[in-house]
């Protein structure tokens, strides 16, 4: 059991390294290549276009051939080769076709990840922390690294630590204790419709289910275009390359804490409430970002990042496990992160990359502060915010 959890340890930590150390430099490194906002908006969005197919389509292949990890090599290995090319490529067309067709392959790997975790009986939040402690580390060893030899280092970096990830996935294997573990820790969860594994049909009548995924939306796509677009605006105001990267590492590292707490935080505070509770914090948050606070307000504040993101991302994939039946859980998560996550996301590069061009990167905060308080909205609207089964209801 050791070995298996420093397995998912590993897994997580690298396979959440390569992203920090690629997504919140990226736009900088575009830049300094002569590519404009609307081409990097553009670029961005296309990972995220792309995982709304590539997401479905590999949970749906790996529920058929019963978990295989052979089947999660291939994606680790496609992504690290693609983006690694990158290094080569200028014209802003190829660009875009490898940086696409490198996430068709690497937008599975993290849900497909969670969906491993969470039927692996090792505990979905404390294993999901090492992805924020890699995220943080790359983004602060890429900030440092790309200050003293170029911008262009992040490509390399997120290829070798995609490699090391694959390397940790060879101890990840299920067992029958784990199953009995993860079981239990399942226990409290109501699972409420009978789909059979891949019918996302079935899925989308669980009335529950697709109201999470419709406020999520508004919220995981400004959680992901901040990687993006926070250093326009660190760097607006006297900021440096190497400061995001301190930056990243105080704001990601404040999630660890909340998430090995956030199970403990929903005893005390009921998870739909909770949900909630970092929602509108996330909404404060981003308007006041809009207002284009000084580098050092922006670094003095960095625990908000963890108490949202750190108890969200938990907290919201487990409403997620226990509002539909367990054997559709990594369909569920897979579609919950192409359409949340990713479709979301598309809207907020895309429309990221126009403002930051235009007005700077506060407007581009004030307009996800936006985004974040019709999410808010909907989620008390539905009635999500209350202990109360909707999910058996359908459309």
């Amino acid at each position: 059991m050791k070995k298996q959890y420093a397995g998912f340890v590993g897994l997580y930590m690298f396979s959440y390294f390569c992203i920090g150390a690629l997504f919140p430099l990226l736009a900088q490194y575009l830049r300094s290549i002569g590519f404009d906002g609307l081409q990097i908006g553009t670029i961005t969005a296309s990972s995220t276009a792309i995982g709304i197919i590539g997401s479905p389509l590999w949970g749906a292949v790996y529920e058929k051939r019963n978990g295989s990890r052979k089947l999660l090599y291939i994606l680790y290995a496609s992504a690290l080769v693609l983006v690694l090319s990158l290094c080569a490529v200028r014209d802003y067309w190829l660009f875009l076709a490898i940086y696409a067709a490198a996430f068709f392959f690497e937008s599975p790997v993290r849900p497909l990840n969670d969906a491993i975790t969470l039927s692996s009986g090792h505990g979905f939040g404390k294993v999901r922390l090492w992805g924020s402690v890699g995220f943080a580390l790359g983004v602060f060893l890429a900030g440092i690294i790309a200050q003293r030899v170029g911008l262009i280092a992040i490509f390399p970096l997120y290829s070798i630590s995609l490699l090391i990830g694959l390397l940790f996935l060879i101890y990840v294997r299920p067992t029958a204790s784990g199953r009995r573990h993860a079981q239990a820790d399942m226990a409290e969860y109501t699972l409420a419709d009978k789909a059979p594994p891949g019918n996302f049909r079935l899925l989308l009548s669980n009335r529950k289910y697709v109201a999470l995924i419709a406020s999520a939306f508004f919220i995981n796509g400004t959680m992901i275009a901040h990687n993006t677009y926070f250093g326009f605006l660190y760097l607006e105001d006297g900021g440096s390359i190497a400061g995001i990267g301190i930056a990243f590492l105080l704001m990601v590292g404040s999630e660890i804490p909340f998430m090995g707490l956030a199970d403990r935080i929903s005893r005390r505070i009921p998870t739909e409430k909770l949900i909630m509770i970092v929602m509108a914090v996330s909404t404060a948050r981003f308007l006041w970002y809009g207002t284009s606070p000084s580098p050092q307000l922006l670094l003095a504040t960095f625990f908000v990042q963890g108490l949202v993101n750190g108890i969200f991302l938990i907290k919201i994939i487990k409403y997620i496990a226990r509002t539909v039946d367990k054997t559709v859980i990594s369909s569920a998560i897979t579609l919950y992160t192409a359409f949340s996550s990713n479709a979301g996301a598309i809207l907020c590069l895309f429309a990221g990359g126009l403002l930051v061009e235009h007005s700077g990167g506060a407007a581009v905060y004030l307009f996800y502060g936006t985004l974040n308080l019709a999410g808010l909205l909907l989620y008390i609207g539905f009635g999500l915010h209350r202990r109360r089964d909707i999910s058996q209801q359908t459309f």
